[in-house]
Order: C-alpha cells, then sequence, then structure tokens
C-alpha cells in the first residue's frame, strides 16, 4: 500500500469511535465493541481494544451504577469480536449462570461450524467466528439478536458461498 493511503487509513481510524450504541427495537442497548468489556468495571484506554479479562466477569445491574441507570443496565447487551468462539470455549472460558464455562478441547468439534456465543446471562455476545479457518462468517440481527451464517463451501472450487440462518 502506497504511504499517503497508509496515512490517510491510520488518520481515518484514529477518529473513529471505540464503542457505539444502537437501541433496538425492543428498547435494548446494544454496545458494539471491538473486544467486549464488562460495563461496571473499571476501563483503561486499551482495554476496548484488547482486553480478555471480562469473559469471566459477572454482570451487575447495581454496582456502580446509578439507580435510574439500574433499568438501562439490565437491557443491555455488549456485542464483540477480537476473540474467535472456538478460543473463548475451549482456551478462555466465560462466565454464564453463575460459573465459568470451559469446555475441553475436543478435535472433532473444532471441525464443526462455530456459532456465536451469548453468554453473561445473555449480556454478552461473541460474534468472531476465526473465519480465515472456519471459512464461516455472521450477520446478527441487532433488533431479534438472530444470527444469519455465510458458509464457504470448502468442496466447490468456485467462488459460490452458502448463506444459512437459525
Amino acid at each position: 500500500m502506497q504511504e499517503e493511503r497508509q496515512l490517510f487509513f491510520s488518520k481515518y481510524f484514529a477518529h473513529l469511535s471505540l464503542r457505539e450504541v444502537y437501541i433496538n427495537q425492543s428498547g435494548q442497548h446494544i454496545l458494539l465493541d471491538h473486544c467486549g468489556f464488562t460495563p461496571d468495571q473499571n476501563i483503561n484506554f486499551w482495554e476496548p481494544l484488547w482486553d480478555r479479562r471480562h469473559f469471566h466477569q459477572k454482570w451487575h445491574c447495581k454496582r456502580n451504577t446509578p439507580k435510574e441507570e439500574e433499568p438501562i443496565r439490565e437491557k443491555t447487551i455488549v456485542v464483540h469480536g477480537h476473540t474467535p468462539v472456538q478460543y473463548l470455549k475451549f482456551e478462555f472460558g466465560y462466565y454464564d449462570n453463575d460459573k465459568v464455562i470451559w469446555t475441553p478441547l475436543n478435535k472433532e468439534e473444532l471441525k464443526e461450524k462455530p456459532e456465536i456465543i451469548k453468554y453473561c446471562d445473555g449480556h454478552k455476545i461473541d460474534i468472531d467466528l476465526g473465519s480465515v479457518n472456519s471459512k464461516r462468517t455472521a450477520l446478527l440481527d441487532l433488533d431479534t439478536l438472530e444470527p444469519i451464517y455465510f458458509d464457504e463451501d470448502v468442496k466447490n472450487e468456485s467462488d459460490e458461498s452458502t448463506i444459512s440462518s437459525k
């Protein structure tokens, strides 16, 4: 890439926000973030880009939250990527239903098509499917929170892909 274009993109990305907020048709506050976080935790500048400690944090609606914001926090969902769901499931583990869920590595399960993981009692959604290796990506409908999956047909040498939804 030419140095001029590199400079253009670096300036462009430097002005983007670290997080976007979308209020869906159900009134849920959807926080779109690169790597995810837990809203009531102290966050430094780099954590929205690289942090993975939040996977094990419990979602607190009342801690460090003004009383009038508690209903909003209860309807808040953090959607993130950065960590492929395969690593979240098999390596890091994640908090859900009052415990940390961790699955021992199963090589056969790694061959299956990954799916979006909803965790932290439904308040966090990891949408990173490790597309480079899994040949699968997804879109998440922010109003229904239903995924639409896109699979590359690895057996077919053409550029055709298949689309599926659950």
